[in-house]
């Protein structure tokens, strides 16, 4: 049964079912767009040039560390790295003291960090372009000295 519209005017239901759509469509594109979507993290991991660096990095350097400079879990594990006397440290800051990014996208790099190390926190260290572990681990493998012994396997001591 038809709803019969005056003139210049949508009938109700195919008013009801273009909004239906209008909502459906920005609904996916919303989570298509979003960081936190379960898309968005692949294709940023695959696609960008960043991830690539750090990737590279990560296989490339003796020792890597992911840190932000105002994180202060990052700067202990800086703090432990220099007093042990780390050769050939290479660290990546992800944002400044005033929390800027440093890099173009952050969040992709985060999103590539949850893929390899199962976490998005930092700092995230990297030993002959193995994951070591975050602060916590850094702090405990220093006190028992398996951190240095990893080292010295990595010639970076």
């Amino acid at each position: 049964m038809a709803i019969a519209a005056g003139r210049g005017q949508v009938p109700f239901a195919r008013r009801r079912a273009c909004t239906y759509h209008h909502v459906l469509f920005l609904v996916i594109g919303a989570f298509l767009l979003s960081r936190r979507g379960v898309l968005a993290p692949v294709l940023s991991i695959g696609q960008g040039s960043e991830v690539q660096e750090v990737e590279e990095k990560i296989k490339g350097s003796k020792v890597f560390l992911l840190s932000k400079e105002y994180c202060p879990f990052c700067q202990r594990a800086k703090s432990i790295l220099s007093s042990v006397g780390v050769a050939g440290l290479e660290v990546l800051e992800l944002a400044d003291m005033n929390k800027r990014p440093l890099v173009k996208d952050p969040a992709a790099i985060m999103d590539y960090m949850e893929k390899i190390t199962g976490a998005r926190t930092v700092p995230r260290l990297f030993i002959a372009g193995k994951f070591v572990g975050g602060c916590d681990d850094i702090v405990r493998m220093s006190q028992s000295g398996e951190l240095q012994q990893r080292l010295k396997e990595a010639d970076a001591l």
